[in-house]
């Protein structure tokens, strides 16, 4: 069995412009696509439309006419049509794990070489700056000179920590075009208005040098800038509905910034919108209003959702370490989400470092009680002790009795 990973990436400014040959600087996010490749002849019904692409691709390079039989699957935490470059992930991930399954030295030149192939087949005409991301990780500087030529610089710095934590992503919603389809609606347009365009596009690449300046240097109040700025750019070539427009206006009268990311869409839904504020629950809340989700929060449910069928097994197989594992992980997903107060955390880690595990039931709260705790511990006399010590109620339940019941 072969397994191979490759991360989302996010345009932190220059889409498009990078279309026309301009720099772009881009970054993964920690948002994961898995392919896993094993020696059988079954074929993993989720990768047969993948198969079609890559394998010609692979088959062209290699100078081979087969492939020993394999099988398939694609699992992703990359929500689809979010422009956080999905298709990209799939490309990167499959020829990679592919070219190892056929036992090629492991290439991230060649891995990209090949992905941005497969990117064409996609796209149509793709400026292959999110395959070279996902292939090379970290910060990276793009530029397309020509056809044949590209500069890819993973640059030798990150963005630090006092601004990398105040960046959030909120999806509005799949957009009802295509990458494909807004290229080809804006080279139309640049055809028509060629200098109102090109003056966009060497704005947006004095933009990117700025930006990247403002990164080295942590300078906020200049990164806040240069987005809104971008942003406003992005809006003049047409690659932002009014709908996201707004959003994006909510957003920046809270002080923070926002722009969308990738192909956008002239109506509805544009896909992620990378947002930064130094309260990023100010983003939230703007989310909520709008009913748009953060990806954090997605991220977060994809988490409880594979913790929910471990627990199953554990259940099944009881199994008492996985399943102290898998409560003490699902309670921290729920902190995480915002529904468990301070003052019940603090009981919960008590509970934990005595060697058990506990959880919020039910709604929570953000502050003072939040209910009752489901609590875990091979000697239960040790949760009672902890509850007694914080003056809480406790009582034993055995989980599992019969349901309604004449009596």
């Amino acid at each position: 069995m072969i397994t191979v990973s490759a991360p989302a990436k996010v345009h932190l400014l220059g889409e498009w412009s990078v279309v026309w040959g301009k720099p772009a600087l881009l970054t993964t996010v920690d948002l994961r696509l898995t392919v896993t490749i094993t020696d059988t002849s079954k074929v993993g019904s989720d990768s047969f439309e993948v198969r079609k692409i890559i394998e010609p691709i692979i088959k062209k390079e290699l100078k081979i006419k087969t492939f020993p039989p394999y099988s398939m699957e694609i699992s992703s935490q990359i929500p689809t049509g979010a422009h956080l470059g999905s298709s990209a992930a799939v490309s990167v991930a499959s020829i990679a794990a592919l070219l190892s399954f056929l036992k090629v030295k492991w290439d991230l030149d060649l891995i990209n070489k090949l992905a941005y192939e497969a990117e064409k087949v996609f796209h149509g005409n793709p400026s292959g700056a999110d395959n070279s991301t996902i292939v090379y990780g970290g910060l990276v500087w793009y530029r397309k000179e020509s056809g044949d030529l590209k500069i890819i610089q993973k640059l030798p710095f990150s963005i630090p920590a006092k601004l990398s934590k105040n960046f959030i992503l909120i999806n509005t919603g799949a957009p009802q075009e295509t990458t494909r389809q807004m290229i080809e609606k804006i080279s139309i347009k640049y055809q028509v208005s060629s200098i109102k365009y090109q003056k966009l596009f060497d704005h947006q690449e004095q933009l990117v040098r700025e930006l990247l300046t403002a990164i080295k240097d942590s300078d906020e109040k200049e990164l806040i800038r240069i987005i809104r700025a971008g942003e406003k750019n992005l809006e003049a070539i047409g690659v932002c509905s009014s709908t996201v427009a707004k959003i994006i206006r909510k957003i920046e009268a809270a002080g923070g910034a926002a722009k969308i990311c990738g192909a956008g869409a002239t109506q509805g839904p544009t896909g992620v919108l990378l947002c930064y504020h130094k309260n990023t629950s100010v983003i939230e809340k703007i989310a909520i209003k709008y009913q748009v989700s953060s990806i954090k929060y997605q991220k977060l449910f994809d988490h409880q959702e594979q913790l929910v069928r471990e627990l199953l097994t554990a259940i099944k197989d009881s199994d008492e370490k996985e399943l102290i594992r898998i409560i003490r992980a699902g309670e921290k997903n729920l902190e995480a989400i915002g529904v468990c107060s301070s003052t019940v955390a603090k009981i919960i880690r008590k509970i934990e470092a005595a060697g058990g595990a506990a959880k919020i039931c039910g709604a929570g709260a953000t502050q003072g009680p939040t209910g009752v705790l489901l609590c875990y511990h091979k000697n239960t006399s040790v949760i009672e002790k902890i509850a007694s010590e914080n003056k809480l109620s406790h009582f034993s339940a055995k989980l599992g009795v019969e349901g309604v019941k004449q009596e």
